[in-house]
Formats: C-alpha cells, structure tokens, sequence
C-alpha cells in the first residue's frame, strides 16, 4: 500500500469514525491496530492484536543524521499499523508523523512545526510520554505543560487545546482511554483530567491524595478500561505508596476514588490490568510491581469494587523496569530483567488460598534459543497476538551483545513462549549497539492481513559525533 492511499483510506476511516462519534461519543477510543498508546492498550498489557511474520529480514533505519526526525527520547511513539507518532528532540518540531508504508526509507509526512506558534509543543515534553492515536484520525500529544489533540487530515492542521493548568514542578503524563467514551490526561502531581474523547473537551479534575490529605507523585501513566482506572502513586518522600482505583460512569467527573491499596516504595512499571475472563477470579486483576521491603514482589491485587486484596505475589530477583505483557488467551504472564537474558513466564491463576505464591514459572533462555552471545535485554516488551488463535502469542523484545571491551550489536528477538519449550528467532537491527528500545510498533507487509515488526531505537545523547543510532527499523520482507 502506497502512502497515499493509506493516508486516503484513513481519512475515509476518520469521516466514518467522526460521523459515529457525533451520535455516541463510547465510538471513539484508541485505533484497533498498532500500538496506538502508551503500552499498546488501556490495560498496560503491551500486547497488539495482529499476526506478525514468521521471522523476516532488516528492511530499513532512519539514522542520526536525518534532520527530518529529531532525537527520540524514552517512550516517545505510538501508531494505528500505517502511521507513528513521535515525541522528539528537534528544532524543526517536537510532534512527527511518520509514514511507515514508505519505502525504501520511512518518510515524516507531518510535523507540528508546520502548525502556528501557539500550536506547536514545547520540546520540553516529559519523559514516559507517549502519543494517542484516535480511532478517527486524530493524534493526541502533550508537553510538559499542554496537551492537545491534533488533526492532520485537515487543510490546515487543526487543533484543540485540553484545558490544563499545570502548576511548577509538575509534568503532564499523556491520555488513558477510560474505554467507555471518556480518557484521562494525567498529571505527575496526582491530578487526573477527565476529559470526553469525542470532542477533546474538559470535563473534570480529581486529585489523588494520601490518606493524610496530602499530595502523591504519580511514578508512570495510569492504566484503564471500562470505565475504571488504576494509578500507582508515591508520597513526596517516595516511601509510602498506594494503587488507586478511580470508576468514571456517566459524563461527571469523578470526586473521589473506589479505594486505596497501600505498599512500600516506588514502582518501576505501569499497573497492568487482568480480566477476569484470562484469569476466572472474580473481579479484574491489577498486576502492580512493589519494591519493598525485603524482597520485591509483582503483586496481583484483586479489584473487589470498594476495595482491593492480594491474591498472589512473585518474588522478584530485582526491580522490574519494564511492565509485564499479558497473554489472555493463554491464562499467562511474562516478565523481564533489564540487562537479563531470560524470559520469565507465570500462571495469572493460582490454585491456593490467597494470598499464594505463583512459583510455578517456565524460564526461558534466550541466549541459548538465539545463539547470540553476550545477550543481554535493554528495551521495552512487546507482544502480538492474532485473535482467537492462543497459539500464535510472540513477545517482542531487544537485546545488547555488546561487552566491556566491544561495542556489539542490537537485536530484535522474537519469542513464542507456547506452545513450552517454545522457540525464538533474532535478527540484528543496528551496529553499534542501541541504548536501550523506546517502543514497539507495526507496519503491513507484502501479505495482506501480516505485519512487520518496527523497534523505535532511542537514548542517544545530543552529541552529532555519537555513534549510537537513534531512529526507526522496520524489520520486514519488502
């Protein structure tokens, strides 16, 4: 598919959504493909629903020296399978859309620098941030102090800006889809603007608080669906915590929350949501990482509705940095060590009394499924899935070989788990090694229906000189 007639077919998909979200504004939410968010869906599970190729050779990089990009900076992307949307580091705008259909190079066909002054964002967005991409075209993305959802299907761009005081010390954090018409934009302070999706209008604001009254510090963007979201907070002194579940049912911003589940410390990773149809409990399952004390844990609490309990926990090897991905389907969760070589898989159902220990986990080693020596994981993970096929699960991740004494190489990996022992494939996508992976994402290939993997490769420093890559590769049979 050219360009062009992507671009065409979703402007006709954006009319079509526009028009339904006029007589129900529940039309409008996240687009279907891609990872269109933050962690790929509401709940922060990471996994995309689409079938990827069996394995595939490297097609295409954008490089440090393509001015039309800019530096990519922690998360930074999302895309709807034919587009993504970047968060960047330049002086010829902050906001790029990226055209991935293009070839043989991935062609910025949007920047907000093309906008007025007063429309475009600053480049001082916070970290952790990612665009949303909406179901009808639209892009959401903020800066420190702003968040605005942009149209670039329109001639010119438009924009409208979400009503968002942000006061000193404080940073936006991107949208939620509540998954039922409405989204929040969250705040690092704890304030949570309730916002209606269809129109990008404010419609409230609720400030998370300590049992004390006083003030958190939100550690990563919320997760959410159904019209419930789940934040984990900190004190100002980063030692108490708490998981906060907030319901928003109707158009009226909530005043309070559902309940406050307490623990020791800040996480290292988004709450991720569990259904109960993956997992037969009750209610959903929030999986939360808490660092102490003692030994860190990854916490499944039980969402009871006016309160919350803990009903398995897995004793962590060391702090997680990078969420768990969940796989529904197959009743399961997987999980890895920054700097680690392995993949760690676990029930998301415990037969015992809770609260239990989930020990009953399969590792799975990845230097010695890839051959790859020196292996060691340095981005976020991924996952796809096709629908209802429970046998075609893939985990997405990225890995260093490079040693103390040579720079190595960055690696897509591509892991399917189950059926167990499962098997991997790896392919190399840059020389010298990467930072670290800012985001995973989509983009069709020659078979209809089959996606390509594409690895946003992010960290560098300013430095022109730096030979480390920052940019895009498609890892595709083009």
């Amino acid at each position: 598919m050219s360009g062009s007639r992507a671009r065409a077919a979703r402007f006709a998909l954006g009319v079509l959504a526009s028009c339904a979200s006029a007589a129900s504004s529940a039309q409008v939410a996240a687009m279907a493909t891609g990872c269109p968010q933050f962690h790929c869906t509401p709940e922060a599970t990471g996994a995309m629903s689409q079938p990827i190729l069996g394995s595939a050779g490297l097609l295409t990089t954008t490089t440090p020296s393509d001015p039309a990009l800019g530096t990519l900076l922690a998360q930074g992307c999302s895309g709807d399978g034919t587009r993504l949307a970047c968060l960047v580091d330049s002086p010829t705008g902050t906001l790029k859309i990226v055209d991935t259909t293009s070839r043989p190079t991935l062609q910025v066909i949007h920047s907000d620098k093309d906008l007025m002054p007063g429309q475009q964002l600053k480049r001082g967005w916070s970290n952790g941030q990612a665009p949303f991409m909406f179901s009808d075209g639209r892009v959401g993305a903020g800066d420190s102090t702003t968040y605005r959802i942009y149209n670039f299907d329109t001639t010119p761009p438009s924009m409208t800006s979400v009503a968002l005081p942000v006061p000193a010390r404080a940073v936006t954090m991107g949208l939620t889809d509540l998954g039922n018409g409405y989204g929040v934009v969250a705040r690092s302070d704890g304030a949570l603007t309730f916002i209606d999706m269809a129109q990008g209008s404010y419609i409230g604001v609720l400030s998370l608080k300590d049992p004390n009254g006083d003030a958190v510090k939100l550690s990563s963007p919320p997760s959410a669906n159904n019209g419930i979201l789940y934040a984990a907070a900190t004190s100002n002194e980063g030692y108490d915590g708490y998981l906060f579940a907030v319901s928003m049912d109707g158009s009226v911003a909530p005043t309070t929350w559902n309940w406050h589940y307490p623990f020791i410390g800040t996480p290292g990773a988004s709450p991720v949501e569990v259904t109960p149809s993956a997992t037969k409990y009750s209610g959903t399952l929030v999986l939360l990482h808490v660092p102490g004390p003692g030994t860190p844990q990854l916490q499944a609490i039980l969402d009871n509705g006016s309160s919350a309990t803990l009903q398995w926990y897995i004793p962590l090897a060391r702090d997680l940095t990078v969420a768990p991905s969940v796989d529904e389907a197959n009743g399961r969760l997987y999980i890895i060590y920054k700097h680690g070589s392995a993949v760690f898989g676990y029930p998301l159902e415990v037969d015992a009394p809770a609260p239990a220990i989930n020990e009953a986990y399969t590792s799975y080693d990845l230097r010695a499924m890839t051959g790859l020596r020196a292996l060691r994981l340095n981005g976020h993970l991924g996952a796809v899935q096709t629908p209802g096929l429970a046998s075609d699960f893939t985990l997405l991740l990225a890995a260093t070989t490079e040693t103390p004494n040579s720079p190595g190489s960055e690696h897509l990996v591509a892991l399917r788990p189950d059926p167990a022992p499962g098997g991997a494939w790896s392919r190399p996508i840059s020389t010298p090694a990467a930072v670290y992976t800012g985001a995973w994402n989509l983009s069709p290939s020659t078979t209809p229906g089959i996606y390509c993997p594409l690895v946003v490769l992010g960290g560098n420093s300013r430095d022109p000189e730096d030979p480390r890559p920052n940019g895009l590769v498609l890892v595709c049979d083009h």
